[in-house]
């Protein structure tokens, strides 16, 4: 009876303590090539990720890492690994929420910018259906001589 009891305290814990993994895929552009008069960026390029993250209760807590591709004439890639905050603003149904990401960077080649890259700060809005995801995100870049602003489309699955 004490096996069968520990079984059952073994699997319910298991459940609350899991983790959520999302492989993320999108386009991400440099926010300086925006045409106010097309409303639109002029260029994009693929953006790759991983991401880990624990509910609890409202809010997601997690960390991530990131490939994005330089854009247009500034050639910046950028492999930023970050901590990550998601607060769920409904998490029935339709799942809306505000994140916010923070960390440095692990790689740049930089041909535009100068100098290596320090921080890496994003924000946002996305929302999450059944085990997929999608999301608006703002974020910079800190570079030695300008900071390298760029604005994501990113859609991920959640892989388990």
């Amino acid at each position: 009876m004490k096996k069968v009891l520990l079984g059952i305290f073994l699997l319910l814990s298991i459940n609350t303590l899991a983790l959520d993994a999302h492989l993320r895929l999108g386009g991400v552009t440099n926010s300086v090539t925006y045409s106010k008069e097309g409303k639109e960026f002029s260029s994009y390029v693929p953006s790759f990720g991983l991401e880990v993250t624990q509910s609890l209760m409202f809010v997601d807590l997690g960390a991530g890492i990131t490939y994005n591709k330089g854009t247009g004439s500034n050639e910046v890639d950028t492999v930023p690994v970050y901590g990550v905050i998601k607060y769920n603003i409904l998490p029935i149904g339709l799942k809306p929420y505000l994140v916010g990401k923070a960390g440095t960077v692990l790689y740049t080649d930089d041909k535009y910018y100068g100098g290596d890259a320090t921080t890496y700060y994003a924000g946002g809005v996305g929302i999450t259906f059944a085990n997929m995801q999608a999301e608006i995100l703002y974020s910079q870049t800190q570079m030695e001589k300008k900071d390298l602003e760029q604005v994501s489309v990113v859609f991920g699955i959640n892989i388990f």
